[in-house]
């Protein structure tokens, strides 16, 4: 009987080790689950602000060029002309031949 009881008492103390050691687990990968998602949201936010910057530089820069041609066309506008029409003959040719 006292082996039987011994066994028991065996395996109540290996299933409270197992159980501990499971909610130590689960503790720790809720600790790394907050990591990761914070880790995870600074990268986005970082990915974010660079995608921004891109997009109003290159915003910038289209300003800039469309001011530079109105400024060419204002001041050529005999050259702007013929310069679109050859524009026009090649895209013609480009797209006749497909």
């Amino acid at each position: 009987m006292k082996r039987h009881s011994n066994s028991n008492s065996l395996k109540d103390d290996a299933l409270w080790r197992l159980q501990k050691q499971l909610k130590e687990l689960r503790q720790q990968l809720r600790s790394s689950g907050h990591m990761a998602k914070g880790s995870i949201k600074s990268k986005m936010n970082e990915v974010s602000e660079s995608m921004q910057e891109l997009y109003d530089d290159g915003r910038e820069r289209m300003e800039e060029v469309e001011s530079d041609v109105s400024d060419f066309i204002k001041t050529n506008p005999f050259q702007a002309v013929l310069a679109a029409i050859g524009i026009g003959v090649l895209l013609s040719l480009l797209f006749r031949r497909r």
